[in-house]
């Protein structure tokens, strides 16, 4: 349901724009607001769950909102690591939570929240979390 935080077993997507991109490195500039976000927007693999996962991934490819080039990725975070590593790492031991905010066109969409605010050092903290890339564009 919608504004319900994702169980920590879960993962999430986030689409990292290829000139953030340094070889096949991504550090935390790929997970700082755009312009038009006033929270991190990710896509919730298992709103997918009768999906393998290649299949979830497709589908979040198929529904993406925005303009992707073949040399942009998608990475991977669980849940549950990247809430406990940015909380016990920042010395601000600062809290984040990915809730539900999907809709029909994209309903696999959700939002990471930070308390007090997201900042340069959660983005490295949660690029430390990344468990996989994936091409935007297969």
């Amino acid at each position: 349901m919608k504004g319900d935080s994702i169980p920590g077993s879960d993962h999430v997507l986030r689409h990292v724009n290829a000139r953030l991109i340094q070889g096949d490195e991504i550090d935390g500039s790929g997970f700082q607001l755009r312009k038009d976000e006033t929270e991190l927007s990710f896509n919730w693999m298992e709103y997918y769950r009768t999906l393998t996962a290649e299949e979830q991934i497709q589908s979040i490819r198929d529904t993406f909102p925005l303009n992707v080039k073949k040399k942009d990725k998608f990475v991977k975070l669980n849940v549950g690591h990247a809430k406990n590593h940015v909380s016990s790492e920042h010395p601000e031991q600062k809290t984040i939570d990915f809730v539900e905010d999907g809709c029909p066109k994209v309903p696999s969409h959700c939002l990471m929240r930070g308390e007090p605010d997201i900042d340069a050092m959660m983005g490295d903290l949660l690029a430390e979390c990344i468990l996989e890339k994936f091409p935007a564009i297969p």
